[in-house]
């Protein structure tokens, strides 16, 4: 068995977009404001699963990452723009 099977909680779980602002406690809009503004990251915090050629995001966001970005000061807070 693969390490990865043996320990899925080391895993991130991406949610839709309504799941994970529910589970977070606050708008959608909140994280698509957040990650235009290069404070949430590709890879890291969501992932667009869109199918070739689409024009509109698929966007599944992983909750334990960003509660572990949002758990830093504000004024500590860095942005990739």
């Amino acid at each position: 068995m693969s390490q990865a099977l043996s320990h899925p909680s080391s895993d991130p779980q991406f949610l839709p977009t309504a799941e994970a602002a529910r589970m977070l406690a606050c708008p959608a809009k909140k994280l698509y404001k957040q990650r235009s503004a290069g404070y949430l990251k590709l890879g890291i915090h969501f992932i667009d699963q869109r199918s070739p050629g689409s024009a509109l995001a698929d966007l599944r966001w992983d909750v334990g990452a960003i509660r572990k970005a949002w758990s830093v000061p504000p004024e500590k807070r860095k942005t990739a723009r």
